[in-house]
């Protein structure tokens, strides 16, 4: 479901099956999975800032904090499923989520040093939001949040506002490099890349790719994103198409994310994941596909 890294030695990723969780750990050579130490639900985002410093969500409102030794639960105060996360410092961090159907409402959590609580959404413009996505920001005073229907919802440090987006498409995942260069993807029939460059939103013409669900940058001029039906391309900012990948397997990919490596001579990776996403039974199928990112990407 999703894959994240502080760096090439410790790259992480999260999913399982609908009663099963599972977290797999990359230390550099080899991947080896990590004992929760108890049954969880679907596992379906994670985000950190070290080594010893890492949270997942999941399912039925699945909170765990790694701390380099083990995991334990976190008390995020819900019932609803969580689909992202994201933030600032360990003290400063956001969660998300919804059943995505009605009575649920979309869930926005904020993590201080007093531990997890709700955050009531702002009155919004448009109906039938049960589910926020993923969130993702640049400092503590410049985060976004996506969600059914074309949500989009920035935090400032003070108060959540929505934005209006001229889609209505679920918004699925949204990543950046900075204030100026925010790129968000969604869609389900047809997907949907939106750019923020610190003053306007637009729309990017993709003419037609299937439904998006990852989105990552690296360099600001470059967006890689991920996709059902094995969708791996990478946009350049005007919305020129660089890179299509697309065909390798017809699985879905949940998620992209790029390992930046520390020296000169640039072995970063990027990474992406997903399987069988919309089974409804076993066997459950896991996937995960890795290229070195080049200079400039």
């Amino acid at each position: 479901m999703n894959v994240w890294a502080s760096g090439p030695s410790d790259v992480w990723a999260v999913g399982g099956s609908p009663g099963a969780g599972v977290v797999q750990h990359f230390d550099g050579t080899s991947w080896q999975a990590r004992d929760l130490g108890r049954v969880t639900p679907l596992l379906d985002w994670t985000f950190g800032f070290a080594a010893d410093q890492v949270w997942v969500v999941g399912q039925g409102g699945t909170l765990l904090r790694w701390d380099g030794a083990a995991f334990t639960p976190e008390d995020s105060g819900t019932t609803e499923d969580l689909w992202g996360l994201w933030g600032s410092a360990p003290d400063d961090l956001w969660a998300v989520g919804g059943s995505g159907v009605a009575p649920s409402l979309g869930v926005l959590l904020h993590r201080d040093a007093s531990g997890w609580s709700s955050v009531p959404l702002p009155t919004l413009s448009r109906a039938n939001v049960h589910a926020l996505f993923k969130v993702w920001g640049s400092s503590a005073s410049d985060v976004w949040a996506v969600g059914q229907h074309g949500l989009l919802l920035h935090y400032d440090g003070t108060a959540w506002e929505e934005r209006p987006t001229g889609t209505g498409e679920d918004l699925v995942a949204v990543w950046g490099t900075g204030p100026e260069h925010v790129a968000i993807v969604g869609g389900r029939a047809n997907g949907v890349l939106l750019l923020w460059d610190g003053v306007a939103l637009r729309s990017v013409d993709l003419s037609y790719a299937p439904g998006l669900n990852g989105v990552w940058l690296r360099d600001p001029g470059v967006v890689h994103v991920a996709g059902v039906r094995g969708t791996l391309r990478s946009y350049a900012w005007d919305g020129t198409l660089l890179r299509d990948d697309d065909g390798a397997t017809t699985l879905d990919f949940h998620s992209i994310h790029g390992v930046v490596a520390p020296s000169v001579t640039d072995e970063s990776t990027l990474y992406a994941v997903g399987g069988s996403l919309f089974s409804t039974a076993a066997p459950y199928r896991g996937l995960a596909y890795s290229r070195r990112l080049t200079t400039g990407e």
